[in-house]
């Protein structure tokens, strides 16, 4: 059976800076595949004006179907997900061979500045109750887990931190090579070496 093509899961709070390094990962390394946005899919407020731990729960699992057929279909993917608690994204990530999680740690004031969406605001008004990460909980992943700081990184900086993490260097051609093994092949080479497969 062919090995699956792994998936990239970026996780944080709303104005982490999830979607951000996605696109600059998917456009950095082209063999990352396809970019799973939460906030251009279906946004991280759920329905009815208020988050819905159940109905962010079934958005996880859609996400990771969804990253599973790109995998099935032999393309690399790059989530950017919320995923505030964490029965339901481990859940979700154990239906992906060889995911490799990273959460985006970055502090409230930082996050809210960044908002262009404007949930921070409408939280803080009231008109948003349950946001995970301001006054829902937001749970931190276990040690051993790969933190980026996007407070203190540029995006370049956590990029190259994530592929350092992925690869041993800032990306899956490093620098000054002129040849490499493909991406998918170095990725599942480090995931192993991380013990995630």
């Amino acid at each position: 059976m062919r090995e699956e093509t792994p998936a990239i899961w970026l996780f944080g709070p709303l104005g982490a800076g999830k979607s951000t390094l996605a696109r600059a990962a998917a456009a950095a390394w082209p063999g990352a595949g396809e970019v799973l946005d939460e906030d251009a899919a279906e946004g991280p407020a759920g329905t009815g004006g208020k988050v819905s731990r159940d109905a962010l729960a079934k958005a996880e699992l859609r996400a990771a179907s969804d990253a599973l057929a790109l995998q099935r279909a032999g393309k690399g993917v790059v989530l950017a997900r919320t995923s505030p608690w964490r029965e339901p994204r481990v859940k979700a990530w154990s239906r992906l061979p060889g995911v490799f999680s990273v959460y985006l740690s970055c502090p409230l004031q930082v996050r809210v500045n960044r908002d262009e969406s404007g949930l921070y605001q409408r939280a803080l008004a009231g008109g948003l109750p349950g946001l995970p990460g301001l006054d829902a909980p937001f749970e931190k992943p276990a040690k051993g887990a790969l933190v980026l700081d996007t407070a203190r990184q540029t995006p370049a900086q956590a990029l190259a931190e994530l592929g350092r993490a992925l690869w041993g260097r800032d990306g899956p051609e490093g620098r000054g090579k002129t040849a490499a093994p493909s991406m998918d092949q170095m990725v599942l080479e480090r995931l192993a070496d991380l013990g995630y497969i």
